[in-house]
């Protein structure tokens, strides 16, 4: 059985991402001592009762034990406050790391991290249902997991860490995770939601036959616009220039369509159509 590099493990917020960590962490390295934090008394008793974690508070002040790394896995409007109440309970912290989606503009102060490594992160997993109790290692499994590159052994230590937990490290800079997961994820939200409501505000008379024929497609398509709209939000305000620059080359784009429909143009939507090739096709 492996040792965990860190004895004790603090993972504040108890969600699905921090639950599903939380339950990897676990299924690798059950000697570890994982302590949770949420101020949701019922997250935190889920977390208990499930063993997903072996203490859990409902405040930092209340937490005892000295971990050797925190995994803050807040709302993004929350890391950066979170990160800095972490850093000030607990200087005696080898490593402190974030699961936001939005890197750039997640920055900490220097003199508020003291000796305290701050690793950002960001693990491309989930799943479009909310809280600890839909929290499962699989999600995490072998997922791809982004880290901002740091100078130090206290990085290539963490790095090793994730890849032990079976992650796929990738090193990406904070502007260009931003931009690509803008293309990726964030978009691709949005596109659902605009989907989704497009269906919605079809005519009232039409909705017991819109119901009757959604098919695997319209799943597909939509499933992610059932994401936390809180999460939402977060992403639309804190990634907002890349995704105004991707939305305006998808309006422009549309407008193409349109276009092109406009005039039946059935050799240029062919040509159009047949040039699209999934991301996960290889080149």
């Amino acid at each position: 059985m492996p040792n965990s590099p860190y004895s004790t493990v603090l993972i504040v917020g108890l969600g699905l991402i921090g639950g599903s960590l939380a339950r990897l962490i676990r299924h690798i390295y059950p000697d570890a001592q994982l302590i949770g934090m949420d101020v949701n008394g019922a997250s935190c008793e889920f977390a208990l009762d499930n063993g997903i974690v072996d203490y859990a508070f409902s405040h930092l002040s209340s937490i005892t034990h000295q971990p050797d790394l925190a995994l803050v896995c807040v709302p993004i409007r929350q890391v950066v406050s979170t990160i800095e109440s972490v850093v000030y309970r607990f200087p005696g912290l080898k490593v402190i790391s974030d699961v936001a989606s939005v890197k750039a503009e997640i920055s900490v102060p220097r003199e508020t991290l003291g000796e305290v490594m701050f690793i950002p992160g960001h693990p491309m997993a989930g799943i479009e249902k909310t809280g600890i109790s839909h929290s499962d290692f699989k999600i995490m499994e072998k997922a791809k997991y982004v880290v901002c590159p740091q100078d130090g052994d206290a990085y290539s230590e963490f790095c090793s860490f994730l890849t032990s937990l079976s992650f796929q490290v990738i090193e990406m800079d904070a502007k260009t995770h931003d931009r690509v997961v803008a293309s990726v994820s964030h978009l691709p939200y949005l596109m659902a939601v605009l989907t989704a409501n497009n269906a919605q505000s079809q005519d009232a008379l039409l909705q017991p036959a819109i119901d009757q024929l959604k098919s695997s497609g319209f799943r597909d398509t939509t499933r992610v616009s059932a994401s936390d709209p809180d999460w939402g939000v977060d992403v639309c305000i804190y990634n907002r220039e890349e995704i105004l620059t991707q939305l305006r080359d998808v309006v422009a784009q549309a407008n193409y369509l349109i276009e092109l429909l406009d005039v039946s143009d059935s050799h240029r939507l062919l040509d159009y159509l047949s040039g699209v090739r999934p991301l996960d096709t290889p080149t």
